[in-house]
């Protein structure tokens, strides 16, 4: 949740926008696209060990709790369609704009990989280079490494207001 709000902050910051001059504009939506929500697998540890259930990762959860914590009154979801979930993120978003039920959007993406059995789960089936080359990922030489951090969310800017016949720009 910690890396998700930053992540959200940055974008806002970048965009030259605050969580407050979002919502003076009107609603604000939050469309959170996530997979892997293997954080349940430490809780789910942890109470085997004894501790007490405390740990919720839920990708609603954390939908929810950057709406509350942003102050914004508008669609809060999130959707786990596998690869494809910050794009349905995405989609959503701007069909909620189009629908008027939100005036700006914020759109961002989580796949963290937080449990050794997510990453087993890949190398078991085959889903794993043997070897990917050194240094990070660019867009001359993709690698899909594990570990480089959130996928950076989106700011849809604020609709325009209607015009006097009604009609947006």
């Amino acid at each position: 949740m910690r890396l998700l709000l930053l992540a959200v902050w940055e974008c806002l910051d970048d965009a030259g926008h605050t969580p407050a001059s979002l919502v003076r504009a009107g609603r604000v939506g939050v469309f959170l696209g996530a997979m892997w929500q293997d954080y349940q697998h430490v809780g789910a540890d942890r109470a085997r060990a004894g501790e007490p259930a405390a740990i919720s990762a839920t990708a609603s959860v954390s939908a929810n709790r950057l709406s509350h914590f942003l102050g914004f009154e508008g669609p809060s979801l999130a959707v786990d369609t596998s690869c494809s979930s910050s794009l349905t993120a995405f989609h959503l978003a701007v069909e909620s704009l189009r629908r008027g039920e939100c005036e700006s959007a914020v759109v961002a993406a989580a796949n963290l990989f937080t449990h050794p059995y997510h990453v087993r789960l890949l190398a078991d089936l085959g889903l794993l280079a043997d070897r990917l080359p050194p240094g990070p990922s660019t867009t001359a030489r993709p690698a899909g490494r594990r570990g480089e951090g959130p996928s950076p969310p989106s700011c849809c800017a604020p609709r325009p207001p209607p015009t006097a016949t009604g009609t947006r720009p």
